[in-house]
């Protein structure tokens, strides 16, 4: 169904008290500023997605500047990165089976990176996109292209 058909069937969950809020995830600002022409309950813009783990993310744990700062402030590489999304206001959603690394990865709140350390994390030059996108387009669908997915 379009977005405003989709956004006006959450928009009844919350008046008849079935949840509290509805949010979007990954919108543009074209899309957000078209959904805010017409939805009566605002949307919650509560995430950032950020995945350490992926094959891009991989690249992250071994980049030279976030195993530097790791070894200066005695901590690992995903704790760098997890604590930098965090000091940020952004959502981090670390992911590992592994018990110790599990423990590793909350342990992020009773410390802050120093500024310059966050500086230096917050200008590296290439972005990836981790979800490319293809599962959503449809020649009946609002998204026929990722160009139209991604309002590129």
């Amino acid at each position: 169904p379009p977005m405003r058909e989709t956004w006006a069937a959450m928009e009844e969950l919350v008046k008849t008290g079935l949840v509290r809020a509805i949010g979007v995830s990954n919108f543009s600002v074209v899309k957000l500023r078209d959904l805010l022409t017409y939805a009566a309950v605002r949307p919650d813009l509560g995430s950032g997605d950020s995945e350490f783990g992926s094959k891009s993310g991989l690249k992250l744990l071994e980049n030279s500047v976030v195993v530097d700062i790791a070894s200066s402030l005695g901590k690992s590489a995903a704790q760098v990165l997890i604590r930098w999304a965090v000091q940020r206001g952004t959502v981090a959603v670390p992911k590992s089976k592994t018990p110790n690394r599990i423990a590793e990865n909350f342990d992020v709140f009773t410390w802050e990176l120093p500024e310059e350390a966050m500086h230096r994390l917050s200008t590296f030059s290439t972005q990836h996109r981790i979800l490319e996108g293809k599962m959503w387009l449809s020649a009946a669908g609002p998204y026929k292209t990722l160009a139209d997915l991604w309002d590129e």
